[in-house]
């Protein structure tokens, strides 16, 4: 029996560990960061940040904005637009692999992920952020939380 091929590349270990670029447009970055509902000096961070689109969107909100990117080119590309942006002073990207970091200190998280992602990054972030904790992700729900709110394909999570 054949699977789809929506089944072959969720199951492909290209997307076990994370979610190939995929810019979010202006709308879907602006959904995402009101349902953070940001507040001046949180501590925000965009895990997977591509083009640092999401990041600049949320320090321009007033948080102390982190992207976390693996991809080379991105993190360069990132730097620049922060600094096309003016935000070089609330805003910053880190090349890493998401995995590899703690989010325990972060009040608003941003998360577009695959779902074959979703379900590691669940345990991952149930065992590391803080009560209260606001998780906002666009279009993957996590598989054993419960959203809190939803506009459009976006989704709250509140720890």
């Amino acid at each position: 029996m054949s699977s789809s091929i929506i089944e072959q590349i969720e199951n492909s270990t290209v997307f076990i560990n994370g979610a190939p670029y995929e810019p979010s447009d202006d709308d879907e970055v602006k959904r995402m960061v009101s349902l953070l509902e940001i507040k001046q000096g949180e501590k925000a961070v965009d895990i997977g940040s591509g083009d640092g689109r999401v990041v600049i969107a949320m320090a321009e909100e007033g948080a102390v904005a982190y992207g976390f990117e693996n991809d080379r080119y991105l993190v360069k590309e990132s730097r620049r637009n922060i600094q096309r942006a003016k935000m070089s002073h609330s805003a910053f990207i880190k090349q890493t692999d998401f995995w590899d970091e703690n989010y325990n200190l972060f009040d608003k998280i941003i998360v577009f992920q695959f779902g074959t992602v979703m379900k590691r990054l669940e345990k991952k972030l149930e065992s590391e952020l803080r009560d209260g904790t606001y998780v906002v992700s666009q279009f993957w729900k996590f598989p054993n939380w419960k959203y809190v709110k939803k506009i459009s394909d976006v989704y709250l999570y509140i720890k």
